[in-house]
């Protein structure tokens, strides 16, 4: 080993690391025993089977070096006869992984790298024991809490407009459920009014690119990616005055540049490298339990996952898993929740060109505007809400609707929540002189206009005001 390098242009490898802070790695290796297999471990099997481990900065290194590592140790097995294979145990592929996350986090604590295996199964807090495991998916949210959101979304909704791109990309994850490909593809042309409904917002998605370049591709990670899908008020609000301030910065329309650009390189578009990494540090900043998201990281990674093959990264999927469980409360069909998210449509009578119609899309964004956060308050407005032409859903139980004195003729339609529920309609003037005209149509509501759902949108909000 003593002609290994140490650094490689001025920075310390991760030979160089283990070398040189070997007494910190090694402060838990009580019993003499334990430091001689651990240290067999690292000469014997993972230094040889990482590619450049003595001549590349510990910087230069993604999870995906590592995994390799891994791999390679598992194909090798244990024992020097190339004829015989034993593999390790489970436990001991474990100790391997934690063994590397050691060198990565102490060359973290001195300013080297980023800890690129914070949130990954590499961190030892994740555990083998079954029974330990089962107790953690029960507990360990696999989305944000209430709490986490708001904590996000205090630091997400506040960006200035000249803000870091790389902070966009993670309001557009968080906002909009995007996967981090499909954020670092997106231009600021790709945000655009209804035609019908020209102060509601869609998002374009048919982009992306690969995890760690930033050349565009013109499909999205799967063939049911690409779609249209609303966007949250405050957040169009922001993107369009981030655009303005953009425009006036440089003289000349944005439309073509990325909305998750490298810093104030405004052309150069991130890669969603660039934005896990970003993620992993916000998630720091509000203090997450790491072991939430490399519980996430180890079932994403499991072989008999449902989610294998769908989403790899943990940082992306808890926004994703997150998303999806505000459109779940929010009513949102389940074929409507798969569009939106970017999922094969599994409703045999619903397909993804009905989606493209704006009547049908502009019901979705009615649902998602309810959404706390990133959506306008509008369920404490007792004034009437004339939304484009369209009166908003109410969701009081008793609500007070006011109609100007212009002589405007309003249409209400009022539904109920329930099949037998009873509506009840009082029409009174302000001024007892004036006359109401009014004229009342009952109808029978189709079987299917019903939620099979529980609504609980009411306490929902109110759990999102009073954290």
């Amino acid at each position: 080993m003593s002609d290994w390098n140490i650094k490689a242009g001025g920075e310390y490898t991760f030979y160089g690391v283990y070398y040189a802070f070997y007494d910190k790695i090694s402060k838990n290796w009580k019993a003499e025993s334990t430091r001689i297999q651990y240290e067999g471990m690292y000469t014997g099997r993972i230094l040889p089977n990482m590619k450049g481990h003595d001549r590349k900065g510990i910087s230069e290194y993604i999870r995906e070096d590592f995994d390799a590592v891994i791999e390679q140790i598992i194909h090798q097995g244990q024992g020097s006869d190339p004829m015989i294979y034993r593999g390790y145990a489970e436990s001991t592929i474990k100790t391997f992984r934690r063994l590397i996350y050691d060198v990565v986090k102490v060359a973290a604590e001195e300013g080297l790298c980023d800890n690129v295996l914070w949130e990954s199964c590499y961190n030892p807090q994740v555990s083998t024991d079954v029974e330990e495991l089962i107790a953690r998916n029960a507990l360990l949210p696999k989305s944000l809490t209430v709490l986490q959101e708001k904590a996000v979304a205090e630091i997400l909704l506040s960006l200035p407009v000249d803000a870091d791109g790389q902070e966009v990309g993670l309001l557009l994850m968080y906002a909009m459920g995007l996967r981090n490909a499909e954020a670092c593809g997106m231009n600021f042309e790709d945000i655009k009014p209804m035609q019908s409904y020209q102060k509601c917002r869609v998002a374009w998605i048919y982009k992306t690119t690969a995890y760690d370049r930033n050349e565009l591709k013109a499909k999205g990670k799967t063939p049911n990616a690409d779609r249209i899908i609303p966007v949250p008020e405050v957040v169009a609000q922001y993107l369009e005055s981030r655009k303005a301030y953009l425009e006036e910065l440089v003289g000349e329309s944005v439309d073509d540049y990325p909305i998750v650009c490298m810093g104030d390189q405004l052309k150069e578009r991130c890669t969603p490298r660039h934005l896990t990494n970003a993620a992993r540090k916000l998630f720091q900043t509000i203090k997450m339990d790491a072991a939430q998201l490399a519980n996430i990281d180890e079932e994403l990674r499991s072989a008999d996952s449902p989610f294998t093959g769908k989403e790899k990264d943990p940082t992306a999927y808890i926004f994703r898993r997150n998303f999806g469980m505000h459109l779940h409360i929010l009513g949102l069909s389940d074929a409507e929740i798969q569009y939106v998210i970017g999922h094969d449509i599994e409703d045999l009578y619903e397909t993804r060109n009905e989606f493209v119609d704006e009547e049908r899309l502009y019901r979705i964004y009615r649902k998602m505007a309810q959404r706390p956060l990133v959506n306008i308050d509008y369920l404490n407005e007792k004034a009437l809400a004339v939304h484009h032409g369209k009166i908003r859903d109410l969701t009081e139980r008793y609500e007070n609707i006011r109609v100007p004195a212009d002589g405007t003729k309003v249409k209400l339609r009022l539904q109920a929540m329930e099949p037998l529920d009873e509506i009840k309609v009082r029409i009174a003037a302000d001024n007892r002189k004036k006359k109401v005209k009014s004229e009342f149509e009952r109808y029978s509501c189709e079987k299917t206009g019903y939620s099979r759902n529980i609504d609980v949108r009411r306490q929902y909000q109110k759990r999102y005001k009073m954290k």
